[in-house]
């Protein structure tokens, strides 16, 4: 019972931080100058109108305050940051280089079924041109989320079972992106961060490939997508090409965790 009601904790914080993100925005639009607050639709307007690089920029500020928030309730394994003082595991470029060949190939098996959210890739191609919004994408977001579902979710349940662990905190991690497009490949590449995380007992390898997941998807929104190198694959194409990599970056992963027993009471 004290390990769900730390998992709904930590949750219940993280909610809170989105809506304060949401809130702090809304906040400062309405007033601005020549903005009617008394307005029948004034929140109504305030959703339409609503400034996605304003909302990066407040969110940036409240993912700072929760990553502070998590290390000094000691919700997360005390100074999770700190552990990168011990220098990265052997062989860790694998584990990243797996991570990314298994983000690959589910990008390509999903492409064919269209899952695109609109709404959310306006606001994310309107987000990219600003730097702290890049921070927020690229760094901060990884590093809350590898906080939150790895070293608070995973390490807590990790105590009532490893599969109840990895399964539930990646279902979560899934589940708080709101939407098919990212939900589905969260659910895996949570399944990969939590399998990293029980590796190690850290977050020394779940922050960096995290890191260049995103890193990776912001770039390639610099890209047109009318002249992508895989706009002229067939869908059959496509997924075999998919199930390809993902076998790849399971199997390098397998290899990279394979050699050592990774729960040896490292939690």
């Amino acid at each position: 019972m004290k390990d769900l009601w730390t998992t709904v904790k930590v949750l219940l914080l993280f909610f809170l931080s989105q809506m304060l993100g949401i809130v702090g925005t809304f906040l400062i639009m309405a007033f601005r100058p020549g903005f009617d607050i008394a307005g029948p639709d004034a929140f109504d307007k305030l959703r339409a109108d609503m400034d996605p690089v304003l909302y990066g920029m407040v969110s940036l500020v409240c993912t700072l305050l929760l990553i502070w928030l998590l290390c000094a309730t000691r919700l997360t394994s005390p100074r999770p940051l700190r552990s990168f003082a011990k220098g990265m595991p052997k062989g860790w470029g694998w584990s990243i280089v797996g991570f990314m060949l298994v983000s690959f190939g589910l990008s390509m098996i999903l492409d064919p079924f269209s899952l695109e959210n609109e709404e959310v890739m306006q606001t994310l191609l309107a987000m990219k041109g600003n730097l702290w919004c890049a921070l927020l994408l690229v760094v901060a977001g990884p590093v809350v989320e590898e906080l939150i579902f790895r070293d608070c979710i995973t390490r807590v349940l990790h105590r009532s079972g490893t599969i109840l662990a990895v399964v539930c905190s990646a279902f979560a991690f899934a589940v708080i992106h709101g939407n098919l497009m990212q939900g589905i490949p969260a659910f895996f590449m949570g399944v990969v961060l939590a399998l990293l995380y029980l590796h190690t007992g850290d977050v020394r390898l779940c922050i960096p490939a995290h890191i260049c997941n995103n890193l990776t998807s912001y770039l390639q929104m610099y890209l047109d997508a009318d002249s992508r190198f895989l706009s002229s694959w067939s869908d059959s194409i496509l997924i075999i090409a998919g199930v390809l990599l993902l076998a790849a970056g399971g199997f390098t992963l397998y290899a990279f965790l394979h050699p050592e027993k990774p729960l040896q009471n490292k939690i």
